[in-house]
């Protein structure tokens, strides 16, 4: 148990937190279906601790007793030690933000002060979780860091409590009253479509939502947070979630065909098809299939033979545009998508199967 949930699950029980593994490729993923009602305690935490033990640490908010400011501007420490009062506990994240700590107040609700002050800072509370020491980052492989304070009983017990007042301080009565009242249903689709591709499944995104909608004022039934929710999934797992993405160019299937009648063996031509097809299939972390016979067979491109789809694939591999997931004797090879920047040697050893 070298990761941070194996050192430390344990001792935030007994100083009475709720701590939560979380891993994935950001590191921030929780490991629990349901967390936020799998609460992890003295009674589970050696179990969990084993299986977990090798992952990042976050503490469940409303269960820790807990409400965290999560500044990702590095510059706005000063401004929202001021704005929510100091605290003996702050912690620097793995991206050289800051989290300052304070014990939870009814009125403390997850806030995303982006959308409603312009400033890079969020409010975690409620069903929020918030990574803490000795988490790293995969991303950044930089650790999480307390600069003042600790986590234990003296400095827990000395938390001042959160200024929910202070959640309003940038914004006027009447700004509040558009953002809280009007377009519910977009800005949650919204948040929901932001979170999707870190959710393994749709309960995932679900919890996400339920957590969310304690930011509106008054917050949608169960049922609207649930269609919305169920909306947005739709959106990522038929591949048609842009948010948060550099932006999209939409091809038709029409135009695709239309190149490669023109530009049969163009390599470019095939990565285009190939993501038409396989776009949905990746982000849900599954490999796809290729065998250059069937493809020269079926017309997949019009008017490719076996040679052209064969310099294709060697051209996209060796730029790194193809990479090989998985190969057996006598099937086709299972790929992923790569960049030009992920390029690696592809050995013959490992290319048993047709292509």
């Amino acid at each position: 148990m070298t990761g941070a949930f194996g050192k430390l699950a344990y001792a935030a029980c007994d100083l009475g937190l709720a701590p939560v593994p979380v891993g994935g490729p950001d590191g921030k993923r929780p490991l629990i279906k349901g967390y936020h009602r799998a609460i992890v305690t003295l009674g589970n935490v050696e179990k969990l601790q084993a299986k977990f033990g090798d992952e990042n640490i976050a503490l469940l908010c409303d269960a820790s007793d807990l409400a965290v400011v999560d500044i990702d501007d590095a510059g706005l420490l000063d401004a929202m030690r001021r704005r929510f009062g100091d605290t003996p506990l702050i912690c620097q994240t793995a991206s050289r933000g800051w989290h300052l700590y304070y014990r939870s107040h009814p009125l403390a609700k997850p806030t995303d002060l982006r959308s409603s002050d312009g400033i890079d800072v969020e409010v975690k509370a409620s069903r929020n979780i918030v990574l803490i020491p000795p988490s790293v980052s995969p991303v950044t492989g930089r650790q999480y860091e307390f600069v003042e304070g600790a986590l234990d009983q003296t400095t827990l017990a000395q938390l001042p409590e959160f200024r929910a007042e202070a959640l309003h301080a940038g914004r006027s009565k009447a700004e509040r009253v558009v953002i809280e009242k009007g377009r519910r249903n977009e800005w949650l689709f919204r948040q929901c479509l932001r979170s999707a591709p870190a959710c393994d499944d749709f309960d995932a995104l679900l919890d996400v939502a339920i957590t969310r909608n304690d930011e509106c004022a008054p917050p949608m039934t169960e049922a609207e947070v649930r269609e919305v929710a169920r909306s947005a999934w739709n959106y990522e797992v038929q591949g048609k979630n842009w948010v948060g993405s550099s932006g999209r160019v939409v091809l038709s299937k029409e135009l695709v065909h239309e190149r490669a009648r023109l530009y049969p063996g163009n390599p470019f031509v095939l990565e285009m098809k190939l993501r038409i097809e396989h776009s949905a299939r990746v982000q849900r972390g599954e490999a796809f299939r290729l065998c250059r016979r069937s493809m020269a067979a079926c017309q997949t491109l019009p008017g490719w033979t076996e040679s052209n789809y064969r310099s294709a694939i060697d051209s996209l591999r060796a730029n790194g545009l193809l990479r090989v997931v998985r190969s057996k004797p006598r099937q086709p090879i299972e790929f992923s998508f790569g960049s030009p920047q992920s390029q690696a040697a592809i050995h013959p050893s490992t290319t048993g199967g047709p292509v």
